[in-house]
């Protein structure tokens, strides 16, 4: 859906356009210096006051440094664009650029990182919008249209079908059992997962299969409200990337 630009959306993306340029040089330096922190942290007996240096803040003085853990946002603004991130032809500096897609207000997003790696830059940060027919969006959302959700309401049990157009992936609890596919790569058209549920916490679990090999392959998940968050921690198919966002659906 294309979407004009309103002047409100223009300013809040060229002053974090601007930003990022203008911050291109601090963010160099700051991997410098954390680099040389991190060093002496291993090599000094004194590594612990080195600590709240580790979780500095972003300009913002809400997303820590280091901390790249997905967490549930809600848009504040009428309407929160998402933007797409341009480079330049030398790859030395981009800019951002409207989608045309947007979140209405009141509408939940998992901030996380993006496929670069990146979970903030400046006054942005990369969200996953997922609508009820389970078709998501990703970009970069300005960061001061969100607010935490520091208290997720959430439906117990684990039980349900949870979906993403990204990737087609379906994935459905019934129990411990967990079935998860996917779109797969190469001679794997579509990934079919059997998986065993562990739960770790109201929120968190471990689902294992055994592997062909006879190893184990775990994925983690995640429950931030209706989002489900996938993590690999020990499990390599090739060509495929078993990591996503999910959303229940209800």
């Amino acid at each position: 859906m294309t979407m004009t630009k309103k002047t409100g959306e223009a300013t809040d993306a060229e002053r974090a356009t601007a930003d990022a340029s203008a911050g291109a040089l601090v963010r160099a330096v700051r991997r410098v210096a954390l680099s040389a922190l991190v060093g002496v942290a291993f090599a000094c007996p004194f590594a612990a006051a080195f600590g709240s240096t580790l979780r500095a803040t972003s300009s913002g003085g809400t997303v820590p440094l280091l901390d790249t853990t997905p967490w549930l946002a809600s848009v504040q603004a009428p309407k929160s664009p998402f933007f797409t991130r341009e480079s330049d032809a030398e790859g030395v500096s981009f800019r951002f650029k409207n989608s045309g897609r947007y979140v209405a207000k009141g509408g939940e997003v998992v901030v996380s990182e993006s496929a670069d790696g990146d979970m903030w830059l400046d006054g942005m940060v990369h969200a996953t919008y997922i609508d009820r027919a389970g078709v998501a969006t990703s970009g970069w959302l300005v960061r001061s249209h969100l607010q935490p959700v520091r208290t997720p309401t959430r439906a117990p049990g684990w039980d349900g079908r949870w979906r993403s157009s990204e990737g087609a992936r379906r994935l459905i609890v019934h129990g411990d059992r967990v079935s998860y596919s996917f779109m797969g790569g190469g001679a794997q058209a579509r990934v079919e997962m059997l998986l065993r549920m562990r739960p770790v916490s109201d929120v968190e679990a471990t689902l294992s299969r055994a592997q062909a090999s006879g190893g184990v392959c775990d994925l983690g998940v995640r429950r931030l409200d209706d989002y489900l968050v996938v993590t690999a921690r020990d499990c390599f198919i090739h060509g495929v990337n078993p990591e996503a966002i999910l959303r229940r659906q209800r």
